[in-house]
């Protein structure tokens, strides 16, 4: 299509510096984006088999950020921009195998999700994307309500931000999972990718706090149950003996002012319970589980056996497990 003045006074913003770019050297926008992209493009063809990692940061539709991490391993086939071959707007790389993705925000499950053999985003084409891949995300404030301040700021906004970054190679994309993700997200990923990730020293310390934080989450949550259930037979027991000993009326109302609230109190604490239960399942502690050793007191130390220990809470506590996590 011939690029006119009377198109590009249609046009506006990002769109239109493409639009005027191509005018100006009077190429199609498909070989401008495949020219702009061609070094990436080289350095997947020169790490086969190796690991890749591309963060996006975009705002949707609604101006909510949305920072995504995709990640896979390079295959000869690799390409990014592949507009012409999928006829899709929003695909920026295909040809990866073992493709899986990572939404950063507002993700209830928090864990890599399969994708085919191909990324896209919804959120922005693959052509702004990758062309002002240095830029920070473009923010259009969607607020209909002027109070609403919260959705009016930007949260990407500093130049080291950019809306497409990239780290080819293993060299570039170990050092950048291990500080990104939290520990189950690197366990979970090495098996997705079928590549087993080195456990350094720094990513083990995350796992162990992570499972420890889990493991003393249910033995709280079992403490408070097992307390509360005591206090509830114990008032129980106490208006049952002064209702027998006075004709039926009850002359300790501290008894019920006192736990009148442990029914609520019970049913808080197997919230959190079921909550941790759920985190340790998805998590799959249970085949990950390590053994943690820790000092308890000067001279005394303890291991803890996740393995067993997450394996018998998940049996013992399997009614509480939802099925669509």
């Amino acid at each position: 299509m011939e690029i006119t003045d009377a198109l590009l006074g249609t046009l506006h913003g990002e769109i239109k510096e493409i639009a005027e770019e191509c005018k100006r050297r009077n190429i199609r926008d498909i070989d401008l984006i495949k020219e702009r992209v061609a070094p990436l493009q080289e350095e997947f063809k020169s790490h086969p088999g190796q690991i890749f990692v591309t963060l996006t940061r975009t705002y949707d539709h609604n101006s909510r950020p949305q920072k995504n991490i995709f990640a896979g391993i390079i295959t000869p086939e690799t390409c990014l921009y592949p507009f012409g071959e999928t006829k899709s707007l929003s695909s920026f790389l295909t040809g990866v195998k073992n493709a899986c993705s990572l939404d950063l925000y507002g993700s209830y499950l928090d864990l890599f999700i399969k994708n085919d053999s191909s990324f896209g985003t919804f959120d922005i084409t693959a052509a702004l994307l990758l062309y002002f891949r240095d830029r920070n995300p473009e923010f259009e404030d969607s607020r209909t309500d002027p109070n609403e301040h919260l959705r009016g700021i930007p949260v990407f906004d500093s130049e080291e931000n950019p809306r497409f970054e990239t780290h080819i190679g293993d060299e570039k994309a170990l050092p950048f999972l291990e500080k990104e993700l939290r520990g189950y997200q690197y366990v979970q990923l090495s098996d997705l990718l079928g590549k087993p990730l080195p456990i350094t020293s720094h990513v083990r310390a995350k796992i162990e706090e992570e499972q420890l934080e889990i493991y003393s989450k249910i033995v709280s949550s079992e403490a408070a149950i097992r307390a509360i259930t005591g206090k509830i037979k114990e008032n129980d027991a106490l208006a049952k003996k002064d209702a027998a000993s006075f004709d039926g009326v009850c002359i300790r109302p501290y008894v019920e002012s006192c736990f009148t609230r442990l029914p609520e109190h019970i049913d808080e604490a197997r919230g959190k319970l079921e909550s941790a239960i759920n985190a340790a399942s998805k998590r799959r502690y249970a085949e990950y589980g390590l053994n943690i050793g820790r000092n308890i007191e000067v001279g005394t130390s303890q291991i803890f056996d996740m393995k067993v220990f997450f394996s018998d809470r998940l049996e013992k506590y399997k009614t509480l497990i939802r099925l669509n996590q």
